[in-house]
C-alpha cells in the first residue's frame, strides 16, 4: 500500500466514528490517509513506509505506550516518522507519559480537528506544497 512520493497518514483508532472524522478532514486536505484498528494491523502498514503516525493511547485491549515503542523499536525510517498520541480527558498525565515513550506530539480527545490539522502542518507539508 505504498504511496508513491506521497507521504500518507496512519491512524491508529478503535472507533470507527473517529476513525471516520480523521478521514474525511484528512480527505480534504488531500493527505493519503490509512488506518488500523488494532496493534497487529499497525504493525503490519507501518511496512507502506507512512509519513506520519497518529495513535489513540486508549485503545481497547491493547497496551498502547508498548505499540508506540514497538514502532520505535522497527528500526529504519520509523525511527524519524512523527508520533502524535491521542490522550483521554480522564488521564491527565497521559500527555506526558506519550512523549516519554516516543511521540512527538500529543492531542487531548475529543478532537479538535483545526488544532489536529495543524500539528500535521508542523510535521508534513501539505499536499499542494509536494513536488509532482
Amino acid at each position: 500500500m505504498l504511496w508513491g512520493n506521497m507521504m500518507h497518514i496512519l491512524y491508529i483508532e478503535d472507533d470507527i466514528e473517529s476513525i471516520k472524522i480523521v478521514k474525511k478532514a484528512m480527505k480534504s486536505k488531500g493527505y493519503p490517509f490509512m488506518w488500523a484498528l488494532n496493534g497487529e494491523e499497525a504493525l503490519a502498514l507501518v511496512k507502506a513506509h507512512p509519513g506520519l503516525i497518529i495513535i489513540n493511547l486508549c485503545l481497547a485491549g491493547v497496551d498502547a505506550a508498548f505499540l508506540v515503542r514497538q514502532l520505535r523499536e522497527f528500526g529504519g525510517f520509523i525511527d524519524q516518522v512523527p508520533i502524535i498520541g491521542l490522550t483521554s480527558p480522564r488521564l491527565p498525565r497521559q500527555g506526558a507519559k506519550a512523549l516519554g515513550v516516543g511521540c512527538n506530539a500529543y492531542l487531548q480527545k475529543p478532537l479538535d480537528i483545526k488544532e489536529l490539522l495543524s500539528l500535521i502542518g508542523d510535521y508534513l507539508p501539505s499536499p499542494d506544497q509536494r513536488a509532482p
